[in-house]
């Protein structure tokens, strides 16, 4: 307290003892930075310090004056750190003044007004036996008092602790130019500065106990541990959130500046105490000890996050290594989304404490014939198998190309109908995952989905040929091509030979009648069926209407004009064949080339339309039944060639023959050119037999 009256003179006033014996001075072996090895890059850094900054590194320190006691009093020196902790009852009052460079300053208005190098002096009153006041002197040697020791040793800490912050000031104005030499003097006046402190207990997943323990040196050495040190210090400059530059092997400095980057906005080193299992993080703060608790609380956030973080990764090492998942990482089989909050200090590691983040997460349609469990169990047994966790149901181990490694599952997912069913790929990890996974594992489990329900489809067909197909059967199939993704050496399903035009030849003047034989003799092979379709609303494929019959058709004598609806010769390929049915088809119609055929077209399931056009490309929808030859000029059977009884494929040359008929095809990844191969044999089969009858 100043003196009333002496604006150069304090007084000490003995109530507020504690004051002085809880100052920190940081001498203590316990609270100095760890420098590891103690390598430093060095540097003659000593002009940063010149006396045009009004500071000389080489003698911007304090003169500390040694006392010597009396027989009946104890020594001080500036070694016995431990006096400074003592509390006695000191008679006030004591009486202090400073001098810089031997002149009296006032300590509250002069101090902060030295702009070059100085020399600062702490004077302090005694009493003599007589018990009268001792004059101010600048002894060499005198006698103090042990009443007196603690009030010198705390002076001496705060002036040690003022000159250590006017230097860090001084070297935080350099920014983020700060060298590895400023660096070293600041870790120096760190020890002297009010610096904040804290240890964060060191635990590390260790597979072999499947428990996380502090990693300690065998018999003392660092070569078993010092690996997994050096990953963790990987990790921690790895996130940029909070920039950390490495000073030594385990000591980093937080480089955190002001926006333009011109000052540093605190001091704080981290560093990794092998031996002692914890990190420590101590950070001095211009501001005072509030915005100094601000900012070690998000370092430290930073040190937590960043061990949880390394400890994911040790447990996704093993899960990957060894296909067996901890507790830690994966609780149970039924784990849904993440639900890990970090780790918390002080509290206890439960199931799913390490539980990852869904890092992708991507949903497959589900075709209402396809049930999702079932969906599911399909594509963990013919896709992800070989990735399975054995001690957990339904979980998937996989390492993509980038060495990342992550676990995944599948979940079914039902909506309010059938049609809005789904799967869900939901994959786990630290990082996004690569092309491996969110391309090519996607593709083979949406063309797997696919397959589900051309099998599906299949299997009903083939127990029900008869089946009655809903809108949502044909909308399946018609838009499977868009939807179908191609396998990496595939362009995608064939569109070349979607739809075929045949000219129907000019002798052929009852082309009704040669559907009907068409439709008859490719029904016959056992693959191929009529369609069925559903009367339920919007079920036809010809933009969702229904035929009507022309009114006012003319009648002939020699013929029947009669109505032609075009979805009646509609019919569907199957693969897997089904029995004839003896009151329709009595006698299989498959041919040694239809059974090659069968075999060469693939898996699957097709929808074909044999449609009748006239040569305006207008659907034909009424037509001459019943003429004979000799009533329709210019055509004589007799004089046919039987080798050139062919239908011929058309193309854009030449001009277009009075009828012409389009087989368009829409199938699930079937080879198209096959079935068109066939179809073709067929029509050519049937109008020999036309000819013949």
């Amino acid at each position: 307290t100043i003196v009333p009256g002496d604006r150069f003179c304090l007084f000490y006033n003995g109530d507020e003892t504690q004051i002085f014996s809880t100052v920190n001075s940081n001498d203590s072996d316990t609270d100095t930075i760890d420098e590891g090895d103690g390598s430093v890059a060095s540097e003659d850094h000593t002009e940063r310090y010149s006396s045009d900054d009004g500071m000389d590194a080489t003698n911007y320190r304090i003169e500390q004056h040694y006392y010597t006691a009396s027989s009946h009093d104890l020594s001080v020196s500036s070694s016995d750190s431990g006096a400074e902790h003592r509390t006695f009852d000191i008679i006030p009052p004591i009486f202090v003044r400073f001098l810089i460079d031997d002149e009296l300053i006032d300590l509250e208005n002069d101090i902060n007004r030295v702009e070059e190098t100085a020399t600062l002096k702490a004077q302090i009153s005694l009493f003599d036996s007589s018990g009268t006041v001792s004059n101010f002197d600048d002894l060499d040697h005198v006698e103090v008092p042990e009443a007196h020791q603690v009030v010198v040793l705390s002076l001496r800490s705060l002036l040690d602790t003022y000159v250590a912050e006017r230097l860090l000031e001084r070297l935080r104005q350099y920014g983020d130019t700060v060298s590895s030499g400023d660096l070293k003097m600041a870790k120096q006046c760190l020890r002297k500065a009010r610096t904040l402190s804290h240890d964060v207990d060191i635990q590390f997943y260790d597979a072999k106990s499947d428990s996380l323990t502090r990693p300690r040196a065998p018999s003392g050495s660092d070569t078993e541990i010092n690996p997994v040190y050096s990953l963790f210090c990987s990790e921690l400059q790895e996130d940029k959130s909070l920039k950390l530059t490495p000073t030594s092997p385990k000591v980093f400095f937080v480089m955190e500046t002001e926006e333009d980057g011109s000052v540093l906005s605190y001091w704080c080193f981290v560093t990794l105490k092998i031996h002692a299992g914890v990190v420590n993080v101590k950070l001095y703060h211009p501001e005072g000890k509030l915005r100094a608790a601000e900012a070690i609380s998000a370092v430290l956030d930073h040190v937590i996050l960043t061990m949880h973080r390394f400890n994911q990764m040790l447990l996704l090492q093993s899960l990957h290594r060894n296909r067996i998942a901890s507790s830690y990482l994966i609780g149970s089989d039924d784990f849904d989304e993440f639900k890990s909050d970090g780790q918390k200090e002080g509290t206890l590691f439960t199931p799913g404490s390490f539980a990852c983040p869904v890092k992708f997460k991507t949903s497959f349609s589900l075709y209402e014939r396809c049930l999702p469990a079932q969906v599911v169990l399909s594509l963990e047994a013919d896709v992800l198998h070989s990735f399975a966790v054995s001690n957990r149901r339904g979980v998937f181990v996989y390492k993509d190309e980038s060495e990342s490694i992550f676990y995944m599952k599948l979940k079914a997912v039902s909506g309010d109908d059938e049609a809005s069913d789904s799967v869900e790929l939901l994959v786990y990890g630290l990082r996004q995952p690569g092309p491996s996974v969110t391309v090519q594992l996607s593709k083979l489990l949406q063309r797997k989905v696919h397959m589900l329900a051309v099998d599906a489809l299949s299997t009903v067909l083939t127990k029900n040929p008869h089946l009655k197909w809903k809108t949502s059967d044909l909308l399946f199939l018609q838009s499977f091509e868009e939807s179908y993704p191609p396998a990496d050496d595939e362009k995608g399903v064939s569109s070349s030979l979607k739809v075929v035009e045949y000219a129907v030849p000019e002798f052929l003047y009852d082309p009704i009648m040669l559907l009907i034989y068409f439709r008859q003799n490719i029904c016959g092979s056992t693959y191929f069926h009529r369609l069925q379709q559903s009367t339920e609303v919007g079920s036809s494929r010809r933009d969702n209407t229904s035929w009507q019959a022309p009114q006012n058709i003319p009648k002939s004598n020699s013929s029947n004009v009669v109505p032609f609806d075009p979805n009646e010769f509609a019919i569907f390929y199957n693969n897997a064949p089904s029995p004839l049915d003896p009151e329709f088809q009595p006698v299989c119609t498959l041919t040694t080339k239809g059974a090659e055929y069968s075999r060469r077209t693939g898996t699957g399931v097709a929808l074909i339309d044999v449609t009748l056009v006239t040569c305006g490309g207008q659907v034909v929808q009424e037509l001459n039944v019943g003429q004979n030859s000799s009533e329709v000029e210019g055509i004589s059977l007799h004089t046919l060639d039987v080798s050139s009884l062919r239908f011929k494929k058309l193309n854009n040359d030449g001009d277009m023959p009075n009828y012409r008929i389009l087989v368009s095809i829409a199938d699930t990844a079937l080879v198209r050119e096959v079935l068109h191969s066939w179809i073709e044999l067929s029509l050519n089969q049937v109008l020999i037999a036309w000819v013949v009858e």
